[in-house]
């Protein structure tokens, strides 16, 4: 078995699982089974929104199993590595030069919380900088960012959204 299919195997999904991916939360709510021309037998995993909004409140995505692989979704993280990540804000970031809105945003579809956690301090940084332009590109990117992050330490910690948001916040600003 390949490294893939073994990261794949050891996930084995179920029915109310979350999953996180591109940095949103989702449900797992139905597993069906499908048999292929060959008679085989896979797995289609259905999933929606776990914080389901105006936008996205009907949403619904169905995968196979055997193409977990391709993708780059992956269980939730655990509490432990949720409040590290959380602390990781309170570093201070030292490198002065802020990449483009466009470049942070490839970060963001990455599914890695390091990168999510190092694009928020970078762009907390920059916004605390009063003698730089914070561009509206790069506030839309700050809020995905913290969208993102809140969804999973709200699922993680066991509380609302608003609240998640209001605790990145905080973190970020003991690094001021």
């Amino acid at each position: 078995m390949t490294e893939t299919k073994q990261k794949t195997a050891k996930l084995n999904f179920k029915t109310g699982d979350k999953i996180i991916h591109f940095g949103q939360v989702y449900k797992i709510f139905g597993i069906k089974k499908k048999e292929n021309k060959q008679g085989e037998s896979s797995r289609i995993l259905e999933f929606k929104p776990y914080f389901p909004s105006e936008t996205n409140r009907s949403l619904v995505f169905s995968i196979p199993e055997e193409n977990l692989e391709k993708t780059n979704i992956r269980k939730p993280l655990s509490t432990k590595t949720v409040n590290k990540l959380l602390r990781r804000l309170r570093v201070r970031f030292k490198s002065a030069d802020i990449p483009d809105a466009g470049v942070l945003r490839e970060k963001l579809d990455l599914n890695s919380s390091v990168k999510l956690v190092r694009v928020l301090r970078q762009l907390w940084r920059d916004k605390q900088n009063k003698e730089t332009n914070f561009t509206n590109s790069k506030q839309n990117v700050f809020e995905l960012a913290l969208k993102k992050l809140a969804q999973e330490v709200a699922l993680v910690k066991n509380i609302k959204l608003d609240q998640a948001k209001e605790k990145i916040k905080q973190e970020l600003k003991k690094s001021s």
